[in-house]
């Protein structure tokens, strides 16, 4: 593995057209990618093997795993805070605000951890019953499934507070390796567990706990043995304990209203049939691989930018804003290419009834239309997150994304597009809140290039300034 990295980075630096900060920002997001692609193949490998045991199988964990999502979405009230804060603290080098950050957000940890467990544990039942599931054996195994997954979430909170500091760090390769052991583990292990052992669904639960709990210790071990981290001893700070909410409440709750929001996409697209369903979900996988490739430059764009935030060096800001434009141009180009040549391919690889084919490349081209500006609001919500105002990307995501549900209950009912009427809603959403980020970013950051109180012949700003002043 660490020969692999050497490699990838050896590559990297032997590109001589590429920019310092281009090379900094692909050097934190291959790594980043990579473990996000690792979790997808482990996703498709455990889906597959629960698929053996039926549709019953299936359709228990497909419910279960909707309220184990919502794990992702409350752990961003610290994941965003600590990895903005302790980059900006790393930039300024500043050891001491970092350990401050990090006790702060690990007390988040454990309170989340604590009020998440106990609530699905005492309604898992109650939670489940909600979808009004009729078969005994589904409502059973999905209660089941949620109830070991749920008794595991201070592991997965823990390691998603593990992944982002790490990150924050620049040490995105380590996270790489961490989560590849207990990823690669899973896939090893579910088969042995569901089937071998007999244990069914409740084998796949376990192989997932498991495997969290492997990956966490990969972290811990990095710590305690291998000093990649000096966290120092646990100081908790209430001035910075509420920093790191402010930083990450926006984007929480901006999650859980596109939750809710794709839940009830999903009801008005369920009016129209088993096709329609099937079209939606297919497709919403593939946009999940590109939207993978602008996340990672995404986190690596926010590191590096908190990093010069931090250290005042808006002249390396101006320069990496620019890179991660070019870069998430240029992905969502291909994304866009790809998805508009090669349609009946893709959906070729999971359907192979004529209507499946038909609706999902129709599906797939109009989304193609969206995939640049879907990459470049990603690349303006990461310089948002780096200088600390992660509320201005949150809030534009909320206003545009509420509108979806109108239109597209709307188009779909009052017009002659039916279903269509969802895809265009989805692919029109994104374009303008893409749009609307790129223009916003270019004035606010054009503002804070412009300030007359920094020096940029020093390449590092003369003068301290607030974030505050760059919207």
């Amino acid at each position: 593995m660490k020969a692999f990295n050497k490699a990838i980075h050896h590559r990297i630096d032997s590109i001589s057209h590429f920019s310092k900060e281009t090379k900094d920002l692909l050097k934190l997001a291959i790594p980043i990618i990579g473990s996000s692609l690792l979790i997808l193949t482990y996703n498709l490998v455990d889906m597959l093997w629960i698929g053996r045991l039926g549709a019953n199988a299936i359709a228990s964990v497909g419910i279960a795993a909707f309220y184990l999502a919502f794990s992702a979405s409350i752990a961003n009230f610290y994941t965003i805070g600590l990895n903005v804060k302790v980059s900006q603290a790393i930039g300024k080098e500043d050891r001491h605000a970092i350990r401050l950050y990090s006790s702060a957000a690990l007390v988040i940890v454990f309170g989340i951890a604590f009020f998440y467990t106990l609530y699905f544990s005492l309604f898992a039942a109650e939670s489940v019953d909600f979808f009004g599931i009729r078969n005994e054996q589904v409502r059973y195994d999905a209660i089941l499934y949620l109830r070991i997954n749920v008794m595991g979430s201070v592991l997965g909170f823990s390691l998603m507070y593990m992944v982002n500091l790490f990150n924050a760090h620049d040490l995105t390769k380590e996270t790489f390796l961490c989560s590849s052991v207990g990823v690669i583990l899973n896939i090893i292990l579910d088969p042995i567990f569901i089937f071998t052992l007999g244990l069914g669904v409740k084998g796949a639960a376990f192989t997932t706990v498991l495997g969290k709990t492997v990956s966490l210790l990969c972290f811990i071990y990095l710590v305690k043995k291998k000093k990649k981290i000096r966290m120092g001893k646990f100081q908790f700070s209430l001035p910075h304990f509420k920093e790191i909410l402010w930083s990450g409440t926006p984007v929480a709750l901006n999650r859980f209203l596109f939750v809710f929001i794709y839940v009830y996409l999903v009801r008005v697209v369920s009016e129209f049939g088993v096709v329609s369903i099937a079209v939606f979900r297919v497709v919403n996988q593939m946009e999940a691989i590109m939207v993978m490739f602008f996340t990672g430059i995404k986190q690596s764009l926010s590191i590096t930018v908190g990093h010069a935030y931090g250290a005042f060096d808006f002249l390396r800001l101006r320069t990496l804003y620019k890179k991660g434009m070019k870069l998430g141009l240029i992905v969502g180009i291909c994304g866009s290419f790809v998805f508009a040549i090669f349609p009946e391919f893709l959906i070729g690889l999971f359907f192979s009834d004529s209507k499946h084919i038909e609706g999902g490349v129709y599906f797939l081209r109009i989304i193609s239309l969206s995939q640049v500006f879907i990459g470049l609001g990603m690349i303006c919500t990461g310089v948002y997150n780096g200088i600390g105002r992660t509320d201005v990307p949150a809030f534009f995501s909320v206003l545009i994304n509420s509108v979806r549900v109108p239109v597209a209950f709307f188009l779909s009912h009052f017009t002659l597009l039916a279903v269509d009427g969802v895809w265009w809603t989805i692919c029109g959403a994104a374009i303008v809140r893409g749009a609307v980020l790129v223009i916003i970013s270019f004035v606010s950051l054009r503002y804070l290039i412009e300030d007359p109180n920094i020096d940029y012949t020093k390449g590092v700003a003369s003068c301290k300034i607030s974030s505050k002043s760059v919207i």
